[in-house]
């Protein structure tokens, strides 16, 4: 069998296991909260160990010593231990978070904008409701952790999608 018959059964089968999964997400939004909890804490504790590696190789290698990479790594342990361990606070926080993205974001697209034009007034008008919408989610927080559920599970479904092409195309 071919190698490039390998790669498009593999990527047929990882659009459906991500098919699979965005219908997963969508079923159980606070077990998806709560990965996400999860993964933002480990992730918090791998850039940690990561960032002592990097301070004792740049004093070992290099023979430069930096006590800034080192003081963030070890901040970085423990702020992914604290969340670890206090993963409601963290579920509480998202919504917050994504709100405060979103507002924060299209602001920064709003005040970036020059000229008008027909291209930039569908910037302005996507803008201008992305500021609303932030704001709403500011005061619905419930609303905003149902938000970043369904845009988990959108983005699965198009990566899923994209995967699926992917099997088509000639290696």
């Amino acid at each position: 069998m071919d190698e490039s018959k390998y790669l498009k059964i593999g990527s047929f089968i990882l659009g459906l296991l991500f098919i699979r999964l965005s219908f997963i997400v969508i079923l159980h939004p606070i077990t998806d909260l709560i990965f996400l909890a999860g993964s933002f804490s480990l992730i918090l504790i791998i850039k940690g160990i990561m960032g002592l590696y990097s301070g004792k190789f740049l004093k070992d290698w290099v023979g430069l010593e930096s006590n800034l990479i080192v003081f963030v790594g070890l901040v970085d342990i423990l702020l992914g231990c604290f969340c670890l361990f206090h993963i409601k606070l963290v579920i509480s926080v998202i919504p917050y978070i994504f709100a405060s993205w979103l507002s924060c974001y299209s602001m920064y697209r709003l005040f970036k904008l020059k000229e008008a034009s027909k291209k930039n007034l569908l910037i302005l008008f996507i803008n201008s409701i992305g500021v609303i919408v932030g704001l709403f989610l500011f005061v619905n927080p419930e609303i905003a952790m149902l938000t970043v559920v369904f845009s988990l599970s959108l983005l699965l479904l198009i990566l899923s999608m994209l995967t699926v092409v992917m099997m088509y195309k000639k290696i």
